[in-house]
């Protein structure tokens, strides 16, 4: 490779390789954001007070499992492909896994098997998205509104969660309808 134009071609064609997957992931969440279809999962209040940590919130979900007949053809940590729709109430339900991609127009995403659980058989899966990073950290005082917030069994916690071709992001945690950094900060004093 004595030849100085092959040299930068072949850098530059190594740089646009590079570049191509974040930008192609960034491209495909703000997609999922700005064109999927809105779910609410509710988040066990029960759960959740040991699952704040500095920098993110594990989210104990309600519904993440499903009845099945077929448990033995379940294994952990096998990927899973979840259909969606709504209780009476609105909130996100698990109505179907398989382990192929759901025919037709069915909603749904790709999650990964927790465990399968007997008496009565049922697979609970890793949502995709239970975990929540704040846009920044939250200091130690943070952390403890936040948990005394989403820990009130009297509120109505949810994600509100957008699905689009097999993917799901969270986009915020809701308290009463209100975003979490929001009802966390009413009732204490702004800097």
């Amino acid at each position: 490779m004595n030849n100085p134009k092959l040299l930068v071609m072949f850098f530059a064609v190594m740089v646009l390789a590079q570049l191509y997957v974040p930008v192609s992931m960034v491209v495909s969440s703000e997609k999922v954001l700005s064109e999927g279809v809105e779910y609410k999962f509710k988040i066990d209040t029960h759960e959740i007070a040991g699952s704040i940590h500095n920098d993110l919130i594990r989210l104990p979900f309600e519904n993440n499992s499903i009845a099945v007949k077929d448990k033995d053809n379940w294994k952990k940590f096998e990927p899973a492909f979840v259909s969606i729709s709504t209780d009476n109430e609105g909130f996100a339900i698990i109505s179907a896994t398989s382990k192929s991609r759901p025919p037709g127009d069915a909603v749904f995403f790709k999650a990964r098997v927790n465990h399968v659980e007997e008496r009565p058989d049922k697979v609970v899966v890793t949502l995709p998205f239970e975990v929540y990073y704040p846009e920044t950290g939250f200091s130690e005082e943070e952390s403890e509104r936040y948990r005394k917030i989403l820990s009130d069994t009297t509120r109505n916690v949810y994600a509100l969660v957008k699905v689009l071709n097999g993917k799901a992001l969270l986009q915020d945690i809701f308290v009463d309808d209100i975003p979490l950094k929001e009802a966390a900060n009413q009732g204490s004093p702004t800097p």
